[in-house]
């Protein structure tokens, strides 16, 4: 389980995308610090999770994409 001490000492920042895994499930949703830690859904078609109390393990940052160019 990642703790808010490991979060604030290096990376992930607020706001950024991350790529978090949950159980079995990975999702890859914004991290919101404050007032409690949350993944934020972009599409609004999907819930945001609450990370308090839950086992999780952020596994990276996005960084960028890629597009096809038409």
């Amino acid at each position: 389980m990642q703790s808010k001490a490991s979060l604030e000492k290096g990376m992930p920042r607020e706001e950024q995308i991350c790529v978090t895994r949950i159980d079995d499930e990975l999702y890859i949703k914004r991290l919101q610090k404050l007032p409690k830690y949350k993944l934020i859904s972009d599409n609004k078609s999907y819930d945001d999770i609450d990370l308090e109390g839950r086992d999780y393990d952020i596994l990276g940052i996005v960084v960028g994409l890629f597009q096809k160019m038409t």
